[in-house]
C-alpha cells in the first residue's frame, strides 16, 4: 500500500545488503527495546536522505552519465533533507520519544523527473535486460553498488506516511521531496562544475 504507515511488516530483500542490514538493526533495537523496556528506543525510517553534504552510494548512481530504467516504469520517490532530519532527530532525543516513525519529505519526485533534475540521461530497458546488466556487472565487479535486486529499490520504492511523525511531535517538514532534490542537485552540479 502506498503511502506506507510505520505498521507496515518489514519486507527486507536478503539479496539487498543495504537494506538487509537496516533490516537487522532494526531487529537488534526491537530486542533491546523488549529487554530494556525502561529505556526509550525510537526507530526512524527515513525515505533517501538527501543535501548540499550528501554523499554515498545512492548519491553517486545518480552522478553517471546515465540512469537506468525499467521501460514505463516511472516510479515516486521520496527524499528527505539532510536538515529536516536533523531536527527530527533533536526532537525525539530531547523527548525521549519512543517507537517507530516513519520520515520523508513532502510529496513525490518521479523517476524520470529525477533524472531532468540531476540533468542525467535515463536509459530505459526491459526488466529482463535491466536485471541482468545489473546483476553480471556486480558479478564481474564492474560496480559494487548493488545486486540486481536494488532494481526493486527504484521499481517499488517505499513512499512513507509521516502522520504518526507529526501528530506525535508537531513537526512539518522545512523541505519537500522536490525541493531536497533540486537543492542536492544544484550543489552538486555547482560542484562539478567547479572541479
Amino acid at each position: 500500500p502506498i503511502p506506507l504507515t510505520d505498521a507496515a511488516p518489514l519486507r527486507p530483500l536478503p539479496d539487498f545488503p543495504y537494506g538487509y542490514d537496516k533490516f537487522l538493526s532494526e531487529q537488534m533495537l526491537q530486542e533491546f527495546q523488549e529487554t530494556h523496556p525502561d529505556i526509550a528506543v525510537t526507530i526512524l525510517r527515513s525515505c533517501m536522505v538527501l543535501g548540499p553534504s550528501a554523499g554515498n552510494y545512492i548519491t553517486k548512481a545518480f552522478f553517471r552519465p546515465w540512469l537506468l530504467g525499467v521501460l514505463d516504469d516511472n516510479p515516486p520517490l521520496q527524499f528527505v533533507y539532510e536538515d529536516d532530519l536533523a531536527r527530527v532527530l533533536t526532537i525525539v532525543v530531547q523527548r525521549s520519544l519512543p517507537g517507530v516513525y516513519n520520515v520523508a519529505g513532502d510529496g513525490v519526485v518521479f523517476y524520470r523527473e529525477l533524472a531532468e533534475i540531476i540533468k542525467s540521461k535515463l536509459i530505459n530497458l526491459p526488466a529482463f535486460l535491466a536485471y541482468g546488466l545489473v546483476q553480471l556487472t556486480w558479478n564481474l565487479h564492474i560496480q559494487r553498488e548493488s545486486t540486481a535486486s536494488g532494481l526493486d529499490l527504484v521499481r517499488y520504492p517505499m513512499v512513507l506516511s509521516t502522520g504518526k511523525l507529526n501528530k506525535a511531535t508537531g513537526y512539518r517538514f522545512w523541505h519537500t521531496s522536490l525541493e531536497t532534490l533540486s537543492a542536492f542537485a544544484n550543489s552538486s552540479l555547482l560542484y562539478q562544475d567547479s572541479a
